[in-house]
C-alpha cells in the first residue's frame, strides 16, 4: 500500500513555528512607568544642603537665665539690631523662660532684631524657617523678614505658642554677603515682643534638581514614545 504523503494542511500544522506568548502592553511599560515616578518623587524629596541653623543656644546663659543685647552687638552669628528706646532684645533661658527646642531662644522688643549675612546665589530657591511666639500683653506688629532682597511678614495664630514659620525665596543676584534680617517694627513701648528661635536656611543640592529632571524628563520622553509604538500595534 502506498503511503501518501501528509495533506499540505496538516504539514503546515505541524512544522510552523509558533511565535512567543505575547507580553501585554501594560507588563512592558509598568516597569519604566514605575522607573519614572520614583525619579519624579526624588526631585521633590532631594536631600537639602543646610545654608544656616541657629537656635541661640550660645553663648549660655543659663545663669542667670537672660542677656541683654545693644545695637552692633554680635553673638554666634547674629548682629543686633535696636532702636535704643525701651527694652533692648535679649537672650533667655528654660527655666524660667518657655522654649520648645533647646534651652535658649531670642526675644526681640520693639524695634529690635537680628541680622546676619549668607552666600545667595541668583535663580537658586532657599527656604528659610523658624519657631515664631508671640510671648506678651502687647500685641506687636507682624515680625518683619527679608532675605537677599526679598521680604515678608509673619504674624501668630495662637497667643503665646511657638509656631513653625516658612519663607521660601529665590534671590535674582549673586551676592557672597547677602543679608538675612528678623525685626519687629512695633511702635514704641515696652513688652510688644517676639520670640524667635530654631532658624534655619536651606536650599537644594547644586545641580542636582537639575540632573534629576532632566533625567526624569528623558524616561518620560522614552515612556510616551513606547506607549504610543505599542498601542499602534
Amino acid at each position: 500500500m502506498k503511503n501518501h504523503p501528509p495533506s499540505r494542511a496538516h504539514s503546515r500544522g505541524q512544522n510552523r513555528l509558533l511565535p512567543p506568548p505575547r507580553t501585554g502592553v501594560s507588563g512592558r511599560l509598568l516597569p519604566l512607568a514605575a522607573a519614572v515616578a520614583a525619579l519624579l518623587a526624588s526631585v521633590g524629596s532631594h536631600q537639602a544642603t543646610t545654608i544656616l541653623q541657629d537656635g541661640f543656644e550660645t553663648p549660655d546663659i543659663s545663669a542667670p537665665t537672660y542677656k541683654y543685647y545693644g545695637h552692633g552687638d554680635t553673638f554666634s552669628v547674629w548682629t543686633v539690631i535696636d532702636d535704643g528706646i525701651g527694652e533692648r532684645p535679649y537672650l533667655h533661658a528654660n527655666p524660667p523662660y518657655f522654649v520648645v527646642e533647646g534651652t535658649q531662644a531670642m526675644e526681640l522688643n520693639q524695634g529690635s532684631g537680628v541680622r546676619t549675612t549668607f552666600n545667595a546665589v541668583a535663580g537658586e530657591t532657599y527656604t528659610l524657617s523658624f519657631l515664631l511666639r508671640h510671648s506678651s500683653n502687647i500685641q506687636p506688629l507682624p515680625l518683619e523678614v527679608s532675605a537677599a532682597g526679598q521680604s515678608t511678614t509673619f504674624f501668630y495664630n495662637v497667643d503665646n505658642i511657638y509656631e513653625l514659620k516658612t519663607f521660601t525665596f529665590t534671590p535674582t543676584l549673586n551676592d557672597p554677603a547677602a543679608e538675612l534680617r528678623l525685626y519687629n517694627p512695633s511702635p514704641v513701648g515696652d513688652y510688644a515682643t517676639w520670640s524667635i528661635d530654631a532658624v534655619k536656611l536651606t536650599v537644594p543640592e547644586a545641580g542636582s534638581t537639575g540632573l534629576l529632571l532632566s533625567l526624569a524628563g528623558s524616561s518620560l520622553l522614552v515612556f510616551i514614545r513606547m506607549n504610543r509604538t505599542l498601542l499602534e500595534r
